[in-house]
């Protein structure tokens, strides 16, 4: 068994599609944002990206109320890149290679909405748009 639990901000609404036999699929992005002071003294920060599938009713729901720039709770598993068995790599505009990871969600908890986004604190606000993955 495995499970991965991630915080993180929405970076794009919900998409829902459905499968050639009729199951529901909503996807969206997660930015998961990581601070550190390094042993130098350095700020470090670290954005992972990750793209949620949710299936059947919890896809129903995502594509209702997730939307951009909200923090999710999800919980479910991991999806590996077929072809290397690792996260997904890709690059953004200015040639700056970039990672995602991709799951399938079973579980997810609304943490703020994007009426409350433009409360928070600055420093812990997405990346620019044009470095979302999906």
């Amino acid at each position: 068994m495995h499970k991965i639990e991630i915080i993180g901000n929405v970076g794009r609404d919900a998409e829902m599609r459905y499968t050639p036999s009729g199951a529901a699929v909503a996807s969206f992005s997660v930015a998961v944002n990581e601070k550190y002071t390094a042993s130098n003294g350095e700020k470090v920060s670290n954005t992972i990206w990750y793209k949620v599938n949710m299936w059947g009713a919890q896809a129903e729901t995502a594509n209702q109320y997730v939307k951009k720039g909200m923090k999710i709770y999800v919980s479910g598993r991991m999806q590996a890149d077929p072809a290397t068995g690792g996260p997904r790599i890709w690059e953004t505009n200015d040639g700056q290679a970039r990672t995602s990871f991709e799951m399938t969600g079973r579980e997810m908890e609304f943490l703020t909405y994007p009426e409350q986004q433009e409360q928070r604190d600055a420093g812990d606000m997405l990346p620019p748009e044009d470095d979302v993955p999906f």
